[in-house]
């Protein structure tokens, strides 16, 4: 009965851990954007830079926000058709693998939108994505090369005044070390190889949760009940 019952309170912990996980920069305040590689711990990749309010547009949180601006890496506007930003976020932390070492663990990663109204002067992109990977090394991070991956989109408003969120969740296998925040402006409407790519499409206020998922814990915690209720 004594060892169900330090399993329990094992499983309760694990439940009410507090993550060590952050965000670096989470709503762009600060630092130099940086255009290529290699991925690191801040923000990188597709020309893109941190501004305050313009284009009738306010930040959702503090002062800046991310602004994408084109699909190539500084080389002015390219064939592709998204511009890519990223980051790694370390989960090395004791606290962090406390809760990635049970197979339980859940991360979430949440982000607000905006953009122009358009036209302006052509009709303007809608798509914005956001995208999380688990990896098991750093350089598999750098890679992209992932253990489990999870993408969500949104086509949004012309509305200035409104941010619209977006998020995704996945479940981090044991031996996750490292996840991508990958945010990313679509060209779903035309793709401008010349000119401007992206006339005025922002993110803002980006979150990350690392916690353990509830159902295998509730369910581990129901049948820790049970196995002490048949030793009764």
């Amino acid at each position: 009965m004594r060892s169900s019952t330090m399993s329990l309170c094992a499983l309760f912990a694990i439940a009410n851990a507090a993550s060590a996980a952050t965000v670096f920069n989470p709503s762009f305040e600060f630092g130099v954007p940086v255009m290529g590689g290699p991925l690191t711990t801040d923000w990188r990749w597709d020309t893109h830079n941190f501004v305050t309010a313009e284009n009738g547009i306010t930040p959702a949180a503090g002062v800046q926000m991310l602004k994408f601006l084109e699909t190539s890496t500084g080389f002015g506007p390219g064939p592709g058709v998204v511009c890519d930003v990223f980051q790694i976020v370390d989960l090395t932390s004791p606290a962090d693998q406390a809760i990635i070492s049970t197979g339980f663990g859940n991360i979430t990663v949440s982000a607000l939108f905006n953009r122009v109204a358009g036209p302006v002067p052509s009709p303007v992109d809608t798509r914005f994505d956001i995208n999380v990977r688990s990896h098991s090394t750093l350089a598999n991070a750098q890679s992209l090369t992932a253990t489990n991956f999870g993408n969500s989109m949104l086509f949004s408003d012309a509305n200035l005044q409104t941010w619209e969120g977006l998020a995704t969740s996945i479940s981090l296998p044991v031996g996750t070390q490292y996840i991508t925040i990958h945010l990313a402006a679509v060209e779903d409407v035309i793709n401008d190889s010349t000119g401007v790519e992206f006339h005025g499409h922002y993110a803002d206020d980006v979150r990350l949760s690392l916690v353990p998922a509830p159902g295998p814990v509730a369910l581990a915690g129901l049948g820790g009940l049970l196995a002490l209720r048949r030793r009764r």
